[in-house]
């Protein structure tokens, strides 16, 4: 049996987080522009270089994007990516407005002898500790049933301090393996808080157990950094209160994670 593991991300012209945070909708095209270059920052500083620093890069990165006419936002991405070991697919270069199917576009990329498909999601504005892939690799085994896995356990920011974090719910850096003749759906198919003991009033509960990996640190959650777009700002209340609990050492966040640390200081805004 083999598998192949994918990382899907959606790159900030799909975000959904526009229409959900009520930002969208009155958007002008300077203010729009401003989003998509805030976003393209922390891509390039915290997301693409936490991904580079995969100790196993033994996985297809499959981003989902939209830059149209905007071939500097290409030319700034793709060098962001330069050293990236792994394989890299974009979908949606051309910027069609349709609905781009993402199993679609994934199942040219099996191979022939693949029998398994893992796959993780993340956001284009966090980041995954540096043996993230290495450590699902490990412990995620070769199963004919379907199952939704998770590491438990990551960072947030809040008030500009890094605390422990560990939601009640599958978080976003959900993961999804399936047999080859099983893949029928992509993971951002599955909204994260379906899956898993609790489940919102209303929503659909999936057959798929949730199996929690090991309980070490294992994602950077920007709770915090939505959008800063020339005049538009819009900071959205927190539907997760502070613990109370022990907030992370910043030296030891350093080790965990392989981030642009100069530019998250230096860019405090960012944080705000």
């Amino acid at each position: 049996m083999k598998r192949q593991i994918f990382l899907l991300t959606k790159q900030a012209y799909h975000t959904s987080s526009l229409k959900r945070h009520r930002i969208g909708h009155h958007l002008k095209e300077e203010s729009w522009l401003g989003f998509i270059k805030l976003r393209l920052e922390l891509f390039k500083h915290i997301t693409s270089v936490s991904v580079c620093a995969q100790t196993n890069s033994d996985f297809t990165w499959v981003i989902h994007t939209k830059p149209g006419e905007y071939d500097w936002f290409k030319e700034e991405r793709n060098k962001a990516l330069e050293n990236f070991k792994g394989e890299v697919v974009y979908i949606n270069e051309k910027g069609a407005e349709v609905h781009i199917d993402w199993v679609d576009n994934i199942k040219p990329l099996i191979k022939a002898d693949t029998t398994h498909i893992l796959q993780f999601r993340m956001d284009d504005d966090d980041a995954i500790a540096k043996d993230f892939m290495a450590r699902a690799n490990d412990q995620i085994s070769l199963n004919e049933e379907s199952a939704f896995y998770t590491f438990p356990n990551g960072v947030k920011t809040f008030d500009n301090k890094w605390e422990y974090f560990s939601p009640s719910w599958a978080n976003s850096f959900i993961g999804l393996q399936t047999t080859v003749e099983n893949f029928n759906k992509s993971i951002y198919e599955y909204f994260h808080m379906q899956v898993g003991d609790i489940t919102p009033v209303g929503l659909p509960k999936y057959s798929n157990p949730l199996i929690k990996l090991d309980e070490k640190i294992a994602w950077l959650w920007n709770r915090h950094v939505y959008t800063k777009a020339e005049g538009l700002w819009d900071k959205i209340p927190s539907r997760y209160n502070p613990t109370g609990e022990e907030f992370i050492d910043y030296a030891e966040l350093k080790k965990i994670f392989e981030i642009d640390w100069e530019f998250y200081n230096k860019d405090t805004q960012l944080m705000e």
